[in-house]
């Protein structure tokens, strides 16, 4: 979805039109975490303030810096590659 982001305007017409509804409505998600501070909307999760319940608030922090990185890691035979 990040990678669409700076693709999408808000409310435009969409300029993918090969994209799902479910993809369409993950990108809107993105683009209103992003609008209001990805730290702050992935902090306001559940499943963030159980890691962080569990010692792992560095790992939500990396997960909200979806700049940190331009690969992504990919499952293949079990393990992940870059």
């Amino acid at each position: 979805v990040a990678a669409l982001v700076p693709r999408l305007a808000p409310g435009a017409a969409p300029a993918e039109p090969s994209l799902s509804p479910e993809a369409w409505a993950a990108a809107d998600v993105f683009t209103s975490a992003l609008g209001r501070g990805l730290d702050t909307a992935l902090a306001d999760c559940s499943s963030a303030r159980e890691l962080c319940s569990w010692g792992y608030g560095r790992d939500v922090d990396l997960a909200a810096d979806y700049r940190a990185s331009a690969v992504a890691p990919l499952l293949s035979g079990g393990e992940f590659r870059a």
